[in-house]
């Protein structure tokens, strides 16, 4: 009876790990955070100055990183698709 406890308190203790790491490697990296922040104020600030067709390639540059380092469902996907849309409307 000892080793079966012993054997799941480890298997407990594994997916417990397994899940931490899940987590951890979910969050989005600050530098990548950073450089989505800094891109956006970019397409902004190009979008101002009526440049849009040079505010295009960085607004999906913009959407590519947000999906890989905020997951799919992140508000921050909507916002940079959201900017996408709104840069190909005076186009």
């Amino acid at each position: 009876m000892l080793p079966s406890l012993i054997r799941l308190y480890c298997l407990g203790f594994s997916l417990s790990l397994g899940a931490l790491i899940a987590i951890a490697a979910a969050l989005p990296l600050p530098a990548q955070e950073e450089h989505w922040k800094e891109l956006n104020a970019r397409i902004v600030q190009l979008y101002q100055q009526a440049r849009f067709s040079d505010a295009v390639p960085l607004a999906q540059e913009s959407l590519v990183i947000a999906e890989a380092s905020f997951g799919p469902q992140g508000t921050e996907v909507a916002e940079s698709l959201n900017n996408l849309a709104v840069i190909y409307i005076p186009m």
